[in-house]
């Protein structure tokens, strides 16, 4: 993707205004960002962070761990809900007293050895780093002893620079899903239970597959994986992942009491006995909630798997496991078997490859599909044999709503043309403002953020995790909010952005998704996307710029090279002003000739020629005054 920076760059002359690649100022500005890190101890912790650099990835769970869960007896009367639903957990749980006092019991035994440690720190004035890494360590143990629920929430929390102090998130990122596993006697007798729940008659394991792995290969704090052939399709190897017992007993009422605590410090908070914040810590907890609930459904990632599957038909460098619903239930899952090593453990070259490669599939879910995979932890992406991107493990996603695609797009538009009144807007339009807040205190910080972010190179030359943390100290100051979905988005582009400058320092993800952004701009038929390329290229006083459309025209064609795609395969511009062609031709009589002849053939095959007449047309604009005299002007309306 990098082709689109290097093809024809001595014929630009470098702009401030002018969305541009990586500038050696820029790399320059970059390292002695870098260098002021290091002395800057909290500010390395949060981008450390927010790259997911911390995420502990091990293939085995630590020696001596022992997970504790609970077995909620049965009640026939009152079900236990399958899907989050606050009443129904309420109805479930209020009659079991002895359940309650049980897991409180086993919760306050585990944790009070961290108690009384951080008591003691406080009593002796131990408070330096060492203590913190010690007590971090030791809250890390007792989350994973105590279970799925912890150990979801702790890593849910680990991405969040707005409620945790940067080593708290490094030290939480660092909880290992990876638990022992449970006996295999067990699994099988759940296995051969779904498979008869779902064929309608007595079904085993020998009635589906060929062969199995006597043990697990894998065990994490939901259920554990073996490696399996079907009968049919024949020959077909699969991972067949079973649900641990007892786990949505446990989850459910891990959940119930947590959420009881949660609403006990709101309540707190509205008496005023403590500072209130603006954090609700109830709707957050019932966001994260959902997500762990749908984990637990093992048919509803079958379902992710295979709209993910479809999404990214289109990409022959990406590849999903092929998932097999009629073996999937709720407690099992059964989908391709991938080989292939962890991305994060290629060779840099790879590495760098493929990453690009994740990119474009990530903006795809993103900005194209809505359907976001919201766990692209380095153990969940995978180089395969023949060099392709594998993606695994659906079970976290997040669904990305049109004002949400539409809005992040329409923030950038602005961020290129420093509008901070606009972005304001649009921040209160994405959900990190309420609505009821004034945005106009928040314009100056706003300002000083984002002015930092571009000086020396643009837009693209945004680190995207610096100004993460850069926002995240708004949050500090001002009511400023970090909505769960972007919090997911921010971890996956992070820990994407985290695996490349292992092989490559100079990697700035918002170099990368320039190309795909610029696709997204001139080929998307919305009518908001119409408009934010109109704002693009022409800007909040309406003047047309030639270099930053001979910009978003470069990227276009460098997406359509390293994609693959024929010549023809996008309408790029043509598309953006099929329904503009009478306005062009109200400005110049050949104003539809001009736009087929140098959008469609002179941008692929003489792209000195296309950027000569735009600028051309700017030249033309610029001595008529207000009245553009090219198709520049029909290719923005």
């Amino acid at each position: 993707a990098r082709r689109w920076m290097r093809r024809g760059r001595p014929r630009l002359r470098a702009a401030p205004s002018t969305v541009r690649g990586l500038s050696q100022q820029t790399r320059d500005a970059r390292k002695s960002l870098e260098a002021s890190m290091e002395k800057d101890e909290e500010l390395r912790l949060m981008m450390q962070g927010l790259r997911g650099q911390g995420l502990n990835d091990a293939d085995q769970a630590a020696e001596g761990l022992e997970m504790l869960v609970i077995d909620v007896p049965t009640d026939e009367k009152t079900g236990l809900p399958l899907t989050y639903d606050v009443e129904a957990l309420k109805a479930y749980f209020d009659p079991k007293p002895g359940a309650q006092l049980q897991r409180i019991f086993q919760i306050a035994t585990t944790a009070w050895p961290l108690i009384a440690g951080v008591a003691m720190d406080r009593l002796t004035g131990r408070t330096g780093v060492d203590a913190q890494v010690e007590r971090a360590a030791q809250f890390n143990s007792i989350v994973t002893t105590l279970g799925p629920f912890f150990i979801k929430l702790g890593q849910a929390l680990s991405i969040r620079p707005d409620l945790l102090s940067a080593r708290t998130m490094v030290e939480l990122q660092k909880l290992c899903d990876k638990v022992p596993s449970y006996p295999t006697p067990i699994a099988m007798e759940t296995l051969d239970k779904e498979l008869t729940e779902s064929f309608g008659k007595p079904t085993t394991k020998a009635d589906v597959f060929e062969t199995m792995t006597p043990e697990p290969v894998a065990a994490a704090s939901l259920g554990q994986v073996y490696k399996a052939v079907l009968k049919e399709p024949a020959g077909v190897e699969v991972a067949v992942k079973i649900q641990r017992p007892a786990v949505l007993e446990t989850v459910s009422l891990d959940l119930y009491l947590v959420r009881k605590a949660a609403s006990f410090i709101g309540y707190l908070q509205d008496v005023g006995l403590r500072d209130k914040r603006r954090t609700d810590f109830v709707a957050l907890l019932d966001e994260f909630a959902s997500r762990i609930y749908e984990e637990l459904d093992y048919v509803k990632e079958c379902a992710n798997g295979l709209q993910v599957e479809a999404d990214m038909a289109g990409l022959e460098r990406v590849v999903i496991p092929k998932n097999f619903p009629r073996y999937c239930s709720r407690k099992v899952h059964v989908a391709e078997w991938l080989e292939g090593e962890k991305l994060s453990q290629s060779q840099a070259d790879d590495v760098r490859e493929l990453v690009n490669v994740g990119v474009v599939a990530y903006l795809t879910q993103l900005l194209d599909k809505g359907l976001f995979h919201a766990d692209p932890h380095p153990g969940n992406m995978l180089r395969t044999p023949d060099g392709r991107l594998g993606i695994l493990d659906f079970g976290l996603m997040t669904k990305i709503t049109d004002d949400q695609r539409y809005g992040m797009v329409e923030a950038i538009a602005h961020l290129v043309h420093r509008d901070y009144a606009e972005i304001g807007t649009d921040f209160k339009n994405l959900d990190f403002i309420p609505p009821e807040v004034d945005v106009k205190p928040i314009v100056p910080a706003l300002s000083r953020v984002f002015d930092a972010a571009l000086s020396g190179g643009g837009a693209k030359a945004i680190n995207f995790n610096e100004l993460a943390a850069d926002l995240a100290q708004i949050t500090l100051d001002y009511p400023f909010r970090i909505p769960p979905y972007f919090a997911l988005i921010i971890r996956a582009i992070g820990v994407l952005e985290g695996i490349a400058l292992v092989g490559d320092p100079d990697f700035a993800i918002v170099d990368e998704a320039y190309p795909y952004l610029s696709k997204q701009l001139l080929t998307d038929p919305s009518d908001r996307l119409r408009a934010t390329f109109r704002y693009m290229v022409y800007g909040k006083e309406g003047n047309f710029d030639a270099e930053r459309l001979i910009d978003l025209l470069r990227a276009l064609e460098a997406f359509r090279i390293s994609e693959k795609l024929p010549a023809r395969a996008l309408p790029a511009a043509g598309a953006a002003v099929a329904d503009a062609e009478e306005v062009g031709a109200a400005s110049t009589p050949r104003a539809a000739e001009e736009r087929d002849e140098v959008i469609t053939m002179g941008l692929v095959q003489d792209t000195e020629r296309t950027e000569r007449r735009l600028r051309q047309s700017q030249m033309a604009e610029r001595r008529v005054g207000d009245r553009p005299t090219s198709w520049a002007l029909a290719m923005a309306d």
